[in-house]
């Protein structure tokens, strides 16, 4: 029965599948307001490699792909490699040991945001063990709860962003929690 399920999973995401084309329509990275929002993290080679470029290539080859050689080649730089914006884990892993570490990743984020005129960055792809959560002054938020059976199987949480502000809202015991931030 898992086979199956790994075989129909397959199926969906692959370029042109059917919710890899459903995924296809939406950005992989995005800009709202003073925020970036993206799977994994942005790094300024990314930025210098131009974000509207990124998401029109990964949604060319979600949606339109072909087997054949001449069909959209794989965005590297979005989709694949330890650094790539869906993959990186840069931001999220568990925090530096060294202050040495914290101040190049500290470094690293400072210059991405100012290239992107951005005060803060989402991510998720890193699962949470504590929930959702802030580091590195607040610029980066760690949305990843590991809400899936096959994860954490954790209770859904909420980044709520509104005039500037965030927050966080989770459901604990059923009772919804609020846990004001900036």
């Amino acid at each position: 029965q898992r086979q199956q399920a790994v075989i129909a999973r397959s199926s969906l995401l692959r370029p042109g599948g059917p919710l890899a084309c459903e995924l296809g329509r939406h950005s992989v990275v995005l800009k709202v307001d003073d925020w970036i929002f993206c799977h994994g993290g942005l790094l300024p080679h990314h930025v210098a490699y131009g974000l509207e470029r990124m998401n029109k290539e990964v949604s060319f080859w979600m949606r339109d792909f072909s087997e054949s050689s001449d069909g959209p080649a794989v965005p590297f730089i979005a989709t694949r490699g330890y650094d790539s914006i869906v993959w990186n884990r840069l931001y999220s892993r568990d925090s530096a040991d060294a202050k040495y570490q914290i101040l190049q990743i500290s470094s690293i984020l400072e210059e991405t945001l100012q290239a992107v005129g951005a005060k803060g960055m989402v991510v998720g792809h890193t699962p949470q063990f504590n929930g959702v959560n802030s580091k590195y002054n607040e610029r980066i938020w760690c949305i990843d709860v590991g809400m899936s059976s096959g994860v954490l199987n954790s209770r859904p949480e909420v980044l709520e962003i509104v005039d500037d502000k965030a927050r966080v809202i989770s459901n604990q015991n059923d009772l919804f929690e609020v846990m004001n931030y900036l």
